[in-house]
């Protein structure tokens, strides 16, 4: 073999081995990338399961948000829809203003606070049995609120028991239901027998023991007549002049 044989062999040698070499270099240079591929894989997979526990997170707030706002709304909701229920707190406001400008200064005021009274009806309490008020009790209920003297309230005839609007409107309906008289305010409340089926109607609807003595009396139809129901719940004692009256009548009633 010559020279330029041998010289040819052997670059075609180190053609091979480089190119052996580049080969080997480019299979480790895959290898690796997919040695770090897979290793990335798991680490992704952590994330995404990371997410998406954020989001069930999420999701469960704005429904725990939606629901407490839901049961808000559900209760202003209930609450005022039994406003109606609650008797005479439902009437206007301008009614009660004309009927509290039509108070006789002169006299002494009779409590048109029914409402409240009637409000606290639905409330179960202990309530021992009440009485009507007898024959000598209802002289000393006039007595104690006019000193038996038919009284004006606004310009308008309102009887010796001084029985306002409003007084009538919770009485009349078991007054006397089928009675005309009954019916109409300005013609029942001056006379006698008339008002006093108001009277009756009334203690027997709203009686309570306004004094706290365990028992229900002509006392606390007075107090009932002139403070209301509101006023003999809370024990609201009577103004000077109409409790000298009360008793001067109780004495002479020989009522306890």
């Amino acid at each position: 073999m010559d020279r330029t044989s041998s010289s040819s062999v052997a670059e075609l040698g180190e053609g091979d081995g480089a190119a052996g070499g580049a080969k080997a270099t480019g299979t480790a240079h895959q290898e690796y990338a997919e040695a770090l591929s897979l290793s990335s894989q798991p680490r992704k997979r952590r994330w995404n399961i990371r997410s998406c526990s954020w989001s069930t997170l999420d999701l469960l707030t704005v429904a725990a948000i939606v629901t407490a706002l839901l049961l808000i709304l559900g209760a202003i909701y209930m609450h005022l829809k039994q406003r109606p229920h609650l008797g005479r707190l439902h009437i206007t406001r301008k009614e009660k203003e004309k009927e509290l400008v039509a108070v006789d200064t002169e006299s002494l005021p009779v409590s048109l606070d029914v409402a409240a009274g009637v409000a606290a009806q639905s409330i179960t309490t202990f309530r021992p049995s009440v009485l009507e008020p007898s024959g000598d009790c209802l002289p000393c209920i006039a007595v104690a609120a006019t000193d038996n003297h038919p009284a004006m309230c606004g310009g308008r005839p309102c009887g010796i028991y001084r029985i306002s609007w409003l007084y009538w409107m919770d009485a009349q309906g078991t007054s006397d239901p089928d009675s005309a008289l009954t019916q109409d305010y300005e013609e029942c409340v001056p006379v006698a027998s008339c008002a006093e089926g108001l009277v009756r109607s009334y203690v027997k609807r709203f009686g309570y023991d306004c004094d706290g003595d365990g028992l229900i009396g002509c006392r606390d139809h007075v107090m009932l007549h002139l403070n209301g129901p509101t006023g003999c719940r809370m024990g609201k004692p009577l103004a000077a002049l109409a409790e000298r009256r009360m008793n001067k009548c109780f004495t002479q009633k020989n009522i306890q």
